[in-house]
């Protein structure tokens, strides 16, 4: 085979794997929700079926707090899996040194019940994971 052909063959597989992960969700049905534009600190919650909601739209500075309600560990961090580079100055190798504050990334695990704080000071449409399953995301609008 070519290698464009290959090319073409990879990428039809990944968005139908990516395609089948929003669909299927661990196989849950439950809806995830749409909002606004937020003013003032926003939740995501964080569960076995993903983020709820999947998409905001806030405001520049707003403070957004993940929630695991889920029963296992989940990780939210910046695309792209896995550095974790999309967010502006964001990159999983920060995580453990003095600018881990300052990165679009939780740099571990978080057990249920637990939550992880972080605030959105670039304009721009950041698309976000859980580092430990990276098949489930969302999407972070700062307006």
């Amino acid at each position: 085979m070519n290698n464009k052909l290959i090319l073409i063959l990879l990428g039809a597989a990944l968005v139908g794997f990516g395609a089948w992960a929003i669909i299927n969700k661990d196989g849950s049905q439950e809806e995830m929700q749409s909002q606004e534009i937020i003013e003032g600190d926003m939740v995501v919650e964080m569960s076995d079926a993903g983020f709820n909601p999947e998409e905001i739209t806030i405001s520049r500075g707003t403070t957004v707090t993940f929630n695991n309600v889920g029963t296992s560990q989940h990780w939210p961090a910046s695309n792209i899996h896995p550095t974790h580079r999309v967010y502006p100055g964001s990159d999983i190798e920060k995580c453990g040194t003095p600018e881990e504050t300052n990165i679009f990334d939780a740099c571990k695990p978080l057990a249920p019940g637990t939550s992880w704080s972080f605030t959105f000071d670039e304009v721009g449409r950041w698309v976000y994971h859980d580092h430990l399953r990276s098949g489930l995301g969302g999407v972070i609008t700062v307006e």
